[in-house]
């Protein structure tokens, strides 16, 4: 039977947390529960291959709580059909003095195009494999000058799901003009729609402090919807952006939820963004949450 191409699963299971005498980290249920996930039809123009290494929670009944893309395969579409797939996967939970508990794990899923497009006789436009590495580096600083904008986009690989990050403001960048404060943001987009959680310079006496608002803008509509609370400049945040498969987005900064807004549809794109100075974004993350949660 010709093949339509292949998606072959690795158990990579490894363990957070040391693993003491007598316990178990989670690994993939072998048994033959877990399907496949299938090659991708937008990958087969260009007979696309490559792995993407999967990070998942375990919960203590073997369902995935949340995944995340640890490398990714080099291909948007290959790197959202293994998430897709590995959310629905089976595991062994971990165990701790012999009871079932929570854990981390991963796995490696690797794309082959179909046997036809690897055919010899056959004229093709095989692309080779793409280096695996990571899907947003762990940090990077965003800089713009004065009244530009400077992004950093990627895509949204989910239907349910969190885009967060840890960003400071680090300085101005250009000569002063009092009408451009540095500001960075956290934006999630579905067409020309989006939610937008920003953090700006506000002076104030001799301090200027940072503070927080999420705006939602559609079109050529934009509206102010929430001011959040405001930080020493250059101090770090952790901010977040959280979406479901209605397009609904609610807006963390640290443990305080900002506001709730709800685009078109769900997300496709998400950005990181500075404007007239300079932004530092770590411990970024995307994070996918399946439709019926552990």
């Amino acid at each position: 039977m010709r093949r339509v191409g292949v998606a072959v699963l690795v158990g990579v299971a490894f363990a957070v947390t040391p693993v003491m005498a007598g316990d178990t980290p989670p690994h993939l249920d072998t048994s033959g529960v877990n399907m496949q996930p299938a090659y991708p039809a937008s990958a087969l123009k260009n007979n696309e291959r490559g792995a993407a290494i999967i990070g998942v929670n375990v919960s203590e009944t073997g369902k995935v709580g949340y995944a995340y893309l640890m490398e990714t395969s080099g291909f948007d579409d290959l790197d959202r059909a293994a998430i897709a797939g590995v959310m629905g996967w089976r595991f062994i939970p971990a165990s701790n003095n012999g009871v079932k508990v929570a854990g981390d794990s991963a796995v490696e899923v690797v794309f082959e195009p179909p046997d036809a497009a690897k055919d010899p006789t056959k004229p093709t436009d095989n692309q080779p494999p793409k280096p695996a590495g990571d899907f947003l580096p762990k940090t990077f600083t965003i800089e713009a000058p004065r009244g530009e904008y400077n992004t950093k986009e990627k895509p949204v690989l989910c239907a349910n799901g969190t885009v967060r990050a840890t960003l400071k403001l680090l300085h101005s960048v250009g000569p002063a003009a009092s009408q451009w404060k540095p500001s960075a943001a956290l934006t999630v987009k579905s067409g020309k729609d989006e939610v937008a959680l920003e953090m700006w310079e506000v002076e104030k006496f001799l301090n200027p402090p940072e503070a927080f608002v999420m705006k939602r803008h559609q079109g050529n509509d934009s509206g102010q919807l929430h001011y959040s609370h405001m930080t020493p400049f250059g101090m770090p945040e952790t901010v977040s952006l959280s979406w479901d498969s209605t397009g609904l987005v609610t807006a963390m900064v640290g443990a305080l939820e900002t506001h709730q807004a709800r685009l078109s549809g769900p997300p496709t794109q998400f950005s990181f963004s500075a404007s007239s100075g300079a932004a530092e974004f770590t411990n970024s993350a995307l994070v996918c949450r399946p439709d019926n949660p552990a």
